[in-house]
């Protein structure tokens, strides 16, 4: 059994907006939107870009952000139609591939599909094998429409991802138990328990440092909807 504690297996995982980025040792990014990106010139700070907009608007953030030389970490662009989510995944695709035949984004940045907030189904199964496909992340929200998902659509996403073994993030979280909570089912998955089980750990996590260790695998980022109220949290739970 590992000895570690539970934190060591989190550094640098979180993502946040504002100065928690600067100084806590569980975040590995700033969180900046598109539209925030032109009040931003901070080189030495990791920025992870989320893109408002849909594939159209991958270009110019990225050449701004070449521009004013800033470290981006990663770029995620959302599902903008909900109609054709496999279609726009390619578009998508080809936004980035073009960006990248540009040199305004480097190989190194991960990016990331925002899937649409859906059940699974198969029109969601499809964009994620489209995502799968070209080996980007996928990014799942914990909202839809201001209301929190249910654990049984977040752990009905999740256990998609990982059979197809596609490493995702999860956006808009609120709060130490969620976080932890989605690092905790996405461990009771990938070790064979079951949805009922991941729910469960969902809804009441106890994360062991070899089960965040495990999570981290297929969970890349999380992204902090209230950034320094769940960093208080999760310092307070893992100690």
């Amino acid at each position: 059994m590992s000895s570690s504690a539970p934190s060591d297996a989190l550094h640098g995982l979180f993502v946040a907006a504002g100065t928690a980025a600067a100084s806590e040792p569980l975040v590995g990014a700033r969180l900046v939107t598109d539209t925030e990106l032109p009040d931003v010139d901070d080189p030495a700070t990791p920025i992870a870009l989320v893109n408002t907009g849909g594939a159209g608007q991958v270009a110019g953030p990225l050449g701004l952000a070449v521009r004013r030389g800033l470290a981006l970490t990663s770029l995620t662009t959302g599902v903008a139609d909900p109609s054709d989510p496999a279609g726009n995944v390619r578009r998508i695709v080809a936004a980035v591939d073009a960006a990248r035949d540009e040199g305004v984004l480097g190989e190194e940045v991960a990016v990331r599909v925002a899937l649409p907030a859906e059940p699974v189904g198969h029109a969601w199964e499809a964009a994620a094998d489209e995502v799968a496909a070209v080996q980007f992340d996928a990014a799942l929200p914990t909202t839809r429409g201001g209301v929190p998902v249910p654990p049984e659509a977040l752990v009905g996403w999740i256990d998609a991802l990982l059979d197809r073994e596609t490493p995702f993030a999860v956006i808009d979280v609120d709060g130490a138990d969620l976080a932890l909570g989605v690092l905790a089912a996405t461990a009771a998955l990938w070790d064979g328990h079951g949805a009922d089980a991941a729910v469960t750990a969902l809804r009441e996590p106890a994360p062991t440092a070899e089960q965040l260790a495990t999570a981290r695998r297929w969970c890349r980022a999380v992204h902090l909807a209230a950034g320094d109220e769940t960093l208080t949290g999760l310092r307070e739970r893992l100690g």
